[in-house]
């Protein structure tokens, strides 16, 4: 069973700020008396008095998004807990960005618990900002000989990312399971930008990655807010199911 916690703040943000953001509010669950298991699950790394190590899960429990135009977080499960003691402790009149102060306030608040299952009528859902290789490279894409190659190689790397999530999140499946996805709509196919930290000396950079706007249909009802692909934690790969018209 999943436990999902949306919450959406006053803070006004752009998109290549989401990194400032999660940075920012990592550094006030670090300071805030919660455990150090829970500052890591917020943060997806490993932190154990006051040292940083190694990523968590190649699915974060705590993802940075925005909404609207306002800073937001979706939390799942560990990550849900270790948000609700931070707000407990009333940490978020506490929070800090690129020196400022700025007591955040939360304007919406959406709980869910959820159980992955499987459809007889197929879900269809909006799938944002998809980020299907890490370097954010598309020429596997661009190989394909026909637009048909192109969708259904697209087709195969949602369902592996799915698969991977759900993997990633110790949700049992069959061995024999698989989704069975059809994309309706490739929206749009732009270059996002975002700041991220380097490997090797953790300091801030910048990336341009491809990213995807898709519509497809699945027999999966997934949680509101899943995500798949590759920065997660900063927002990509989010998806949403609407009404099938």
């Amino acid at each position: 069973m999943l436990q999902t916690l949306t919450l959406t703040f006053d803070l006004r943000i752009r998109p290549n700020q989401i990194y400032d953001f999660r940075g920012a509010f990592i550094f006030l669950a670090a300071g805030s008396g919660i455990t150090d298991e829970d500052v890591s699950w917020i943060a997806n790394e490993k932190y154990e008095k006051g040292n940083w190590g190694q990523s968590l899960s190649q699915y974060p429990r705590v993802q940075y998004r925005i909404r609207d135009g306002y800073a937001q977080i979706w939390a799942i499960n560990e990550g849900r807990k270790s948000i609700e003691k931070l707000i407990k402790r009333k940490a978020l009149e506490q929070f800090t960005i690129q020196d400022v102060s700025y007591p955040l306030q939360v304007t919406e608040t959406e709980k869910e618990t959820f159980t992955i299952q499987s459809s007889d009528e197929d879900q269809t859902y909006l799938l944002f900002h998809y980020v299907p290789h890490e370097d954010g490279n598309d020429k596997e894409y661009h190989t394909q000989d026909t637009m048909v190659d192109k969708v259904r190689l697209l087709e195969r790397l949602i369902t592996n990312g799915i698969l991977k999530s759900m993997e990633s999140l110790e949700i049992v499946q069959p061995e024999d399971y698989k989704p069975s996805l059809s994309i309706i709509d490739i929206i749009s196919k732009d270059k996002a930008v975002y700041k991220t930290k380097d490997k090797n000396n953790r300091k801030p950079i910048v990336k341009h990655p491809l990213s995807y706007f898709i519509k497809f249909k699945c027999n999966l009802i997934l949680p509101e807010g899943f995500a798949i692909g590759h920065h997660k934690s900063l927002g990509y790969g989010a998806m949403y199911r609407i009404e099938n018209s």
